[in-house]
């Protein structure tokens, strides 16, 4: 029975405050999320187009030759649900059928078995989980999300999802484990 397996990688961390590249740090829990990912034989690397993913994606990539890396906007980071910082309702709603597109397209049923990995973002893996759990989407807010944290999903052949992961971090030392800023001020 063919089974797709989606591995999501958070980028590593990056730049806040200027170019939005990732930062030495960054480069380095990528590079340990490249060999915590050794013994995956990926189908293909999507990645968000923000820089800090793509960059995290081309340091995985090197680990998967031959393995193509598709950039997709539906990845983006988003605000899919309102919370409690403002944000324009039109934004939140372009947001929302932008992820909920690109969920569509990933947890979708394969004929073959294959393993994709997906580096994208916090906001947008903690909505997926949300969506691959059936459980209230404003609940997003209440997941931690560390930079190259790992999450694994399998959508099995009839459409069903399972969560195996969320956010494992075992692969980084702890001194190696951050959040963005924007995380760590919140409760």
């Amino acid at each position: 029975m063919s089974q797709r397996r989606l591995i999501f990688v958070r980028h590593g961390q990056y730049d806040e405050r200027e170019t939005g590249d990732l930062t030495t740090l960054g480069r380095e829990q990528a590079k340990r999320t490249s060999a915590a990912l050794a013994g995956v034989r990926a189908t293909t690397i999507y990645t968000s187009t923000l820089p800090r993913a793509r960059q995290t994606a081309a340091i995985l990539a090197a680990r998967f030759p031959g393995v193509p890396v598709v950039a997709l906007r539906a990845l983006c980071e988003g605000i899919p649900t309102p919370i409690p910082i403002f944000v324009p309702p039109a934004h939140i709603r372009a947001d929302r059928e932008r992820l909920d597109d690109a969920f569509r397209r990933l947890f979708k049923p394969t004929r073959t078995s294959r393993t994709d990995i997906v580096v994208c973002h916090g906001n947008v893996i903690r909505y997926f989980v949300c969506r691959a759990l059936r459980i209230p989407a404003r609940t997003w807010v209440r997941f931690e999300s560390v930079h190259c944290g790992i999450t694994e999903f399998v959508v099995h052949a009839g459409g069903g999802t399972r969560l195996c992961s969320y956010n494992d971090t075992g692969h980084l030392p702890r001194r190696m484990r951050t959040m963005s800023a924007a995380a760590t001020k919140q409760d």
